[in-house]
């Protein structure tokens, strides 16, 4: 009897410990302030010139709530505040006015191990712009895009983690509308790229509204 107890009580914390192990989710409700650089392929072209964004500092903050032990669901919103219309032809590189990019979307990520640093997301959402990439045209513009990337939380048994996301994006950009041309004379014709590659690179933290294991 004086050895069953120890036995007893050291496979009662094994059990324990396993079940911990076993309940532990890849993904809690969570909220991310992030920044980071965000970067615009070709969306327009005329038959002299291409048009796109030029790059941009980027904020934007992640919401997260689990679905499943290793599954997760993502919502990203940001704004990328200094991009302009970028245009190249023959002669060269010419920036025009500045714009404001937005984005939101919504993504499933997933970790392999629920305790894994690394994790995977991919998803959908929508481009805005106070204007198209081609310059003179006076619109707004939304354009629909799916993602996908990857993401690597440091590991912390507190509420707040470092956290760095990579998203590519393939965008299928708008057609601007010829009626809100306004440089005088007949509006050119523009055709808009089927398929766009669009990326972002954001590092933040992130914040668990309730305390991990």
């Amino acid at each position: 009897m004086r050895l069953l107890l120890p036995i007893l009580l050291f496979a009662t914390a094994n059990v324990s410990g396993a079940q911990v192990q076993r309940s532990a989710r890849a993904f809690e409700p969570a909220v991310s302030p992030w920044f980071g650089i965000a970067s615009f392929g070709k969306r327009q072209s005329t038959s002299s010139q291409d048009a796109t964004y030029r790059s941009s500092l980027t904020f934007g903050a992640r919401g997260e709530i689990p679905l499943t032990q290793r599954i997760g669901l993502m919502g990203n919103v940001g704004f990328s505040p200094l991009a302009k219309q970028r245009t190249e032809d023959a002669v060269g590189t010419t920036l025009h006015e500045r714009v404001t990019v937005y984005r939101a979307d919504l993504a499933l990520a997933w970790r392999f191990i629920p305790q894994a640093p690394v994790f995977f997301f991919g998803g959908g959402g929508i481009l805005g712009a106070s204007k198209p990439a081609m310059p003179d045209f006076d619109e707004s513009v939304t354009e629909p895009r799916g993602l996908f990337g990857l993401g690597y939380d440091r590991p912390s048994s507190g509420r707040w983690n470092f956290r760095v996301a990579a998203t590519g994006f393939i965008t299928k950009a708008s057609d601007p509308d010829p009626s809100s041309w306004s440089a005088g004379g007949p509006a050119p014709n523009v055709t808009a790229k089927s398929a766009v590659f669009d990326w972002s690179f954001e590092i933040g933290a992130r914040y668990r509204l309730r305390r991990g294991s």
